[in-house]
């Protein structure tokens, strides 16, 4: 292993150490949540959402089932991800069709 391989190693582990991912949590029938933040503002979103879905991947798998995300959100130094865990041969697992989740929301109060 070369130095620089090495040294990014080194700052992978530094920064998911900073990070803290929630267990994987039943959020209705075959539906899932799992949640990550890093409060010292290290670990950008991005890479949470990273792991998330390697976590969400990896959960689905241990159960014998294949993994559908519903929808993901992430901020500056958070992420979510809603997902399912479904047969193989089951009419909803599907092709994904993902869609943002707001982190901001404007309403009109005056109709």
């Amino acid at each position: 292993m070369n130095i620089r391989t090495m040294l990014a190693a080194a700052c992978t582990l530094v920064l998911a150490a900073c990070s803290v991912v929630t267990e994987v949590v039943p959020a209705g029938k075959d539906t899932y949540v799992v949640a990550g933040e890093d409060s010292v503002g290290e670990t950008s979103g991005a890479i949470i959402k990273t792991t998330l879905y390697k976590k969400a991947t990896s959960y689905c798998e241990s159960i014998g089932k294949k993994f559908l995300p519903l929808n993901d959100s992430k901020s500056s130094y958070t992420a979510d991800l809603r997902f399912r865990c479904l047969e193989e041969d089951d009419p909803e697992y599907r092709r994904p069709i993902m869609e943002s989740v707001p982190n901001v929301r404007i309403e009109n109060l005056n109709p």
